[in-house]
């Protein structure tokens, strides 16, 4: 399994075509996980709730 790590998803060209080399074909049709982070927290205190 292969992971290409980013702080802000696909943004830039450089960042599409180093995912494109890394799954060695085109990026129509792939799926994609999306994990928020802690540092994007705006609702007050981690610890809530």
């Amino acid at each position: 399994m292969k992971f290409l790590l980013t702080s802000a998803g696909i943004s830039n060209n450089t960042i599409k075509d180093e995912l494109k080399e890394l799954i060695g074909k085109e990026l129509k049709g792939l799926k994609v996980l999306f994990c928020t982070t802690a540092s994007n927290y705006e609702c007050g205190e981690m610890n809530d709730g």
